[in-house]
């Protein structure tokens, strides 16, 4: 050991102390940055979601469908109300551009007002950019569509 004038006594001053010093200081210093990388927030988040209201008119004038079509990352939902006057049945397609990612319907309703509520698959990057939705007439021919973009 060596002293210094005021005679206190001090450390080493070897190769080997410094070297043991200098990994006390990594490990400190690699110890701080893991807690500063899990405590970093996680990538943003996607927006919770995208709703719009819309009404759509059967050819007849007589049905219509009013309601909420909601979109998220990678699914949308229509919740409305069908009136159907005669017999008429609801199609709900989901799209991204002209691709075609889910379709379903409801079950043909005769003079009847129901509550649908239709989820659907949108499982691309960014989902459904519009759901379509089409009424059809007595026959089963599509009579109105209605396209509610995100």
């Amino acid at each position: 050991m060596t002293w210094s004038s005021g005679s206190q006594p001090q450390e080493p001053t070897t190769a080997k102390g410094h070297r043991r010093k200098s990994r006390v200081a990594l490990a400190v210093a690699a110890a701080a940055a893991g807690l500063v990388l899990t405590e970093a927030p996680a990538a943003t988040a996607e927006p919770a979601g995208i709703s719009h209201d819309f009404l759509v008119y059967g050819a007849d004038g007589n049905s219509y469908i009013v309601g909420s079509v909601f979109f998220s990352n990678r699914s949308a939902s229509v919740d409305a109300t069908f009136h159907a006057a005669g017999c008429r049945r609801l199609y709900v397609y989901a799209l991204a551009g002209t691709t075609q990612l889910d379709a379903r319907s409801t079950s043909t309703h005769c003079n009847s007002t129901t509550g649908e509520d239709i989820p659907l698959k949108a499982d691309v990057p960014g989902g459904a950019n519009h759901v379509k939705l089409s009424l059809t007439d007595q026959n089963g021919h599509n009579a109105r569509t209605g396209d509610i973009y995100r």
